[in-house]
């Protein structure tokens, strides 16, 4: 690991690359359902477009690229690619093609994900190609395993990354296996969010009568895709040992996806259905969060999880399992509480050691949240990325 800005790009002939305003473009390629990567671009370009000499845009392509929060990144302009796939891929690389740096401007290329960071590489690849002019910065948000085709692509990003002027990482967990990719030091920037005001008594009861929940003790919720790596059937089987401490606990499940109708049937063949709310794919997350008493984030594998840190800064305790960037976040214990994965008694015993304790669940809250609000920040995590950024451009 290492601080930004210790590593030279080489220099390129390049007329123009060291303008007065820096230009930014993010670049993401999105699947069918909103992840916390297209939260966290949305959210990194407003903050970016507040800054003095400084434009942020964003170019999305595929299904979810058109709607939330993507379609809401005020002060950043956002080309919307339609389609999926490789045609919604191939969209993408022509208007990218099309549209070509400005030459009196210092220009970055952020790529997302390793589709965005091929698009990226084609651009640059021919011999006198006009985006070679500008500095290419990657960043990795993690590697989903739990496929057999995702863990066959890793190798070829790894690869890719090579061709990038910076990589970047959102956790020292993901430092040591991309710094081989990359054949160099990898950046480290952990996500960051636009940290919300606290949720005061009123709202969370507002917050809870739109979900049906009333005063219900405890509301223990996960938010995420419905997604294999969030394994929402170890949630579900934590819940029931949370269920049998507490039996008017309620699990709210929070998020759309390939997932849907297996849990549906897991909560029919379990008869949990007058204790789970399923509320399908949530725009705004923020009145889940302040309804709930508790996260339980079971994931089998994570990057730094957005769910984890928008709980944080809504000021909502955790137990989450201890993989990628969680532990981190949280403190290594000190802001939240950590399990192994794929171990419900034990992440339900830790639930229920939280909230049976006020004193301790109170604890939690007031310290997650200072730690996001100073330490997860958009704002911050646009700092941070400022110097990457000069590092990549060569000043």
């Amino acid at each position: 690991m290492r601080e930004p800005g210790s590593r030279r790009p080489p220099e390129r002939a390049c007329a123009g690359r060291r303008g007065d305003h820096l230009l930014i473009r993010h670049v993401l390629v999105t699947g069918a359902q909103v992840s916390g990567r297209e939260v966290v671009v949305a959210a990194l370009a407003r903050a970016q477009n507040a800054l003095p000499l400084t434009r942020a845009t964003v170019v999305a392509a595929g299904p979810a690229a058109s709607g939330p929060p993507l379609g809401g990144a005020e002060g950043g302009a956002v080309t919307v690619v339609p389609g999926r796939g490789l045609r919604a891929w191939l969209r993408a690389l022509l208007v990218l093609w099309r549209a070509g740096p400005d030459p009196a401007a210092t220009h970055v290329l952020h790529t997302h994900g390793s589709s965005a960071l091929l698009l990226a590489c084609v651009l640059r690849l021919p011999p006198g190609a006009r985006w070679r002019c500008a500095a290419l910065v990657h960043t990795n948000h993690g590697f989903v395993e739990t496929l057999v085709a995702r863990r066959m692509l890793g190798p070829a990003e790894l690869f890719l990354h090579r061709f990038a002027d910076r990589v970047v990482a959102c956790s020292p967990r993901q430092v040591a296996r991309l710094a081989r990719g990359a054949g160099r030091p990898v950046d480290v920037v952990v996500n960051g969010i636009e940290v919300p005001p606290p949720v005061t008594a009123r709202r969370r009861a507002l917050a809870r009568a739109r979900l049906g929940l009333g005063d219900r003790f405890p509301v223990v919720g996960i938010v995420g895709r419905l997604a294999p790596e969030k394994r929402h059937d170890v949630f579900l089987t934590a819940g029931e040992g949370i269920i049998r401490h507490f039996p008017d606990a309620v699990l709210v499940i929070a998020g759309d996806g390939p997932r849907r109708d297996e849990i549906r049937r897991i909560v029919r063949e379990r008869r949990l259905g007058d204790r789970v709310v399923l509320l399908g794919h949530v725009a705004d997350t923020a009145g889940v969060y302040a309804a709930l008493d508790l996260l339980l984030h079971t994931s089998d594998t994570e990057g730094t999880p957005l769910a984890v840190i928008e709980a944080m800064a809504a000021g909502v305790p955790v137990v989450a399992t201890a993989v990628g960037g969680v532990p981190a976040l949280l403190g290594h214990g000190r802001h939240g509480a950590l399990a192994p994965r794929r171990r419900p008694h034990l992440l339900a015993a830790a639930a229920v050691r939280v909230l049976a304790d006020p004193a301790l669940r109170q604890s939690l809250a007031r310290s997650a949240r200072a730690h996001a609000a100073g330490e997860l920040s958009a704002e911050r995590m646009c700092t941070r990325l400022g110097e990457v950024y000069a590092a990549a451009t060569g000043g």
